[in-house]
């Protein structure tokens, strides 16, 4: 049996699309109908509501109402046509005809915020709690089959620290500590073998050439102004930013929100950049009708 493969990937909250080339013009773009898009988010002006969405040709080609309360902040539509999701409490795989095909609940005071599969029979996810740990699980059997303890903020609860991370191809884990103001690459016995400052990452992207594309978000909450206290360099004017940092740590492309106005821009909470090196940056817009 081969293994599936991932189609599309959307980290999505209730978006505005914007779409820049790599020398950061603009893009007027056809709106909707630029790309087909899978879209994993939550609230349309009922809060408690979270969705799927699957865009095709511009238009709406299906949806899925989630029934489990919590953020869907992670989701993949799978080369199968099934999609796997994270709400929170829990990751779940569906297929087209909205049937649960199964679900991992995680355990009373944390969360999850991040899902990837790994081929047929497992799936690995960033289990947000005191102690906080990556996990690997065997979908069948709901066991863990390996995990391991990482270090986040102590001052911070679960729900901020952290959102989506992502395999590597060479087999470790890139990790976006939305509260730790850091990104970190962990082998599997959980060493750091990489790490870069950023302000406040909420997804990572690994690209072709191991560079990481990061997507920070703005956020004025005590707890995020806590975090940084001490650390002088992320305090920067505005967190809206997306990153490409290389495997040095440096810098080697940006987007801020601030240097472009005219997107309306509030809080960044994904980037993706796609094969023909355009980078989709999406918005959230809080209580607002789609």
């Amino acid at each position: 049996m081969t293994n599936r493969k991932i189609f599309t990937i959307s980290v999505f909250i209730l978006i505005s699309i914007s779409i820049y080339s790599q020398d950061k013009r603009p893009l007027t773009g056809k709106s909707l109908a630029q790309l087909d898009f899978f879209y994993c988010g939550e609230s349309r002006g009922d809060k408690d509501m979270h969705y799927l969405y699957i865009i095709k040709d511009g238009k709406l080609a299906w949806e899925y109402t989630c029934p489990d309360p919590g953020s869907t902040s992670d989701g993949m539509l799978l080369t199968d046509g099934n999609i796997i999701y994270t709400h929170k409490d829990g990751i779940s795989e569906i297929n087209q005809n909205k049937e649960v095909l199964w679900t991992i609940r995680v355990p009373e005071g944390t969360e999850v915020h991040s899902d990837q599969p790994i081929g047929n029979e497992h799936v690995i996810y960033f289990l947000c709690g005191k102690p906080a740990k990556i996990v690997v699980a065997n979908i069948k059997t709901k066991q863990t089959v390996h995990e391991m303890v990482v270090e986040t903020n102590p001052e911070v609860y679960a729900h901020t620290q952290n959102r989506v991370a992502r395999l590597t191809p060479w087999g470790t884990y890139v990790v976006p500590h939305l509260n730790y103001g850091k990104v970190r690459e962990y082998n599997s016995k959980g060493d750091i073998v990489w790490e870069v400052n950023a302000p406040r990452p909420w997804c990572v992207q690994v690209l072709p050439n191991g560079n990481v594309l990061v997507a920070n978000e703005m956020t004025d909450t005590n707890d995020s102004v806590k975090s940084y206290q001490n650390d002088k360099e992320l305090m920067v004017k505005n967190w809206n930013l997306v990153q490409e940092f290389n495997r040095k740590g440096e810098v080697v492309w940006e987007v801020k929100y601030e240097d472009h106005p005219e997107y309306h821009g509030t809080t960044i909470q994904g980037a993706y950049r796609t094969e023909d090196g355009n980078t989709i940056i999406s918005n959230t817009i809080e209580n607002r009708p789609q």
